[in-house]
């Protein structure tokens, strides 16, 4: 499934819609999955996007299909400082081991004025703190959207279809599913 995350293709969409980025834009997939973001943001938006994942199997997947993909060492952000104009992290900031160091490289290979848009799981209650993560990173939001409704069609059909839903469990009832933009300035 290219877009294995709540709201599939139509949440990357509006997220990437959201962001506003020029035509010709670098944009960067942190956690690039099999590459439908990335596909989504070259053909429909007409951005450059370069992929980042540490999963070998990923990174082959996009690579057999002609994207311009990285593999992360250590989960390492390693990009030149003001390398892009925005990036995406879609379901892969709850499960980086240190979030708070990731938005500070995320923040770093950004260039002023550069948007990251962000589709995740969270606590329900903790959106304050994942605001205040963001800020104290050096972001200003500007968009924060919740879509607790497509997570529940993702876990329905995920049930449905038999796959384990991992970290969609880590909260419980307290669940719940939100997109954001912040914004470098």
């Amino acid at each position: 499934m290219a877009f294995n995350h709540p709201g599939g293709e139509k949440l990357t969409r509006r997220l990437l819609t959201l962001m506003e980025l020029p035509y010709g834009a670098k944009m960067l997939d942190f956690g690039c999955g099999v590459g439908g973001a990335m596909r989504l943001a070259a053909n429909d938006f007409g951005l450059e996007v370069t992929g980042l994942d540490s999963d070998r199997g990923m990174v082959n997947a996009c690579k057999l299909q002609g994207l311009n993909v990285i593999q992360a060492k250590n989960n390492v952000i390693d990009f030149p400082s003001l390398s892009f104009d925005g990036a995406i992290a879609e379901c892969v900031l709850s499960l980086t081991d240190n979030r708070a160091e990731a938005l500070h490289e995320l923040w770093c290979v950004l260039r002023n004025g550069g948007k990251l848009g962000i589709s995740d799981v969270f606590e329900k209650g903790r959106e304050e703190i994942l605001q205040n993560e963001l800020e104290t990173a050096g972001f200003k939001v500007r968009v924060w959207e919740y879509h607790s409704r497509e997570l529940g069609s993702y876990v329905a059909q995920a049930i449905m279809d038999g796959k384990d839903c991992g970290e969609l469990e880590k909260y419980g009832k307290n669940t719940g599913y939100y997109l954001a933009v912040a914004e470098k300035p």
